[in-house]
């Protein structure tokens, strides 16, 4: 309760937290402090978020620092319910 209310208002001010985990890397909005499972072929993905990163309409305040790893293009696949 108390977490919603807070990022209504964070919403408000136009200030807007970064921390989704299992989304693409973007080095515009994260900053990899660490990378685990690199040996796959397949895209680069969010595994855990250390410290949320902000960001207004403007542009990024504070990237969100955040633990990388490569995913098999299989793996990937199996995860989201893709049959092939």
């Amino acid at each position: 309760m108390v977490w919603e209310r807070m990022e209504r208002l964070l919403a408000l001010l136009d200030l807007h937290m970064e921390r989704n985990e299992h989304v693409p890397f973007d080095p515009r909005i994260h900053e990899a402090v660490a990378g685990e499972d690199m040996d796959g072929n397949g895209p680069v993905l969010v595994r855990d978020i250390i410290q949320p990163g902000f960001r207004t309409s403007a542009g990024v305040i504070r990237p969100a620092k955040v633990v990388v790893s490569k995913s098999n293009p299989s793996e990937s696949a199996k995860t989201s319910g893709d049959p092939s």
